[in-house]
């Protein structure tokens, strides 16, 4: 009787606090880079920029999932790194680069137009830099 009681205690408070959880998960999430937004008869990304501060201590400029709150560093990029620069949102830059240090960056498919705006999914990295951070060299 005592373990059903307990199961059934914390099978309640879980359940008032899960919607909880899920409507602050959804509040705080940004949506991913996007591509394509200056329409079909441009480059998908619509500038070329170059990073030219460092942020942290690491020397060199954090690159985040998301744009706003328990955003999570995915990256870093040294000063001279050439990126992509593909949106701006919420006082972020969402930008493109390569994924590796072998990887070439006309290899990052955003070079061409796309027929509709939609989410960069590779192959190369992607994620949201603070704009003071890159200087645009080309577009």
């Amino acid at each position: 009787m005592i373990a059903l009681r307990s199961l059934t205690a914390g099978a309640v408070a879980l359940s008032l606090i899960a919607p909880a959880a899920s409507q602050i998960m959804m509040d705080v999430a940004a949506p991913d880079v996007k591509i394509g937004l200056n329409g079909p008869d441009f480059d998908a990304c619509g500038g070329v920029g170059k990073v030219v501060t460092a942020d942290d201590a690491e020397g060199s400029v954090p690159v985040f999932n998301l744009t706003q709150a328990w955003r999570v560093r995915i990256d870093h990029l040294p000063p001279g790194t050439v990126v992509w620069m593909c949106e701006t949102r919420d006082g972020w830059e969402g930008i493109v680069f390569p994924s590796h240090p072998h990887q070439k960056f006309g290899d990052c498919g955003v070079s061409l137009p796309v027929e509709a705006p939609k989410t960069y999914h590779g192959p190369c990295k992607s994620g949201w830099i603070n704009p003071k951070s890159v200087e645009l060299i080309a577009g």
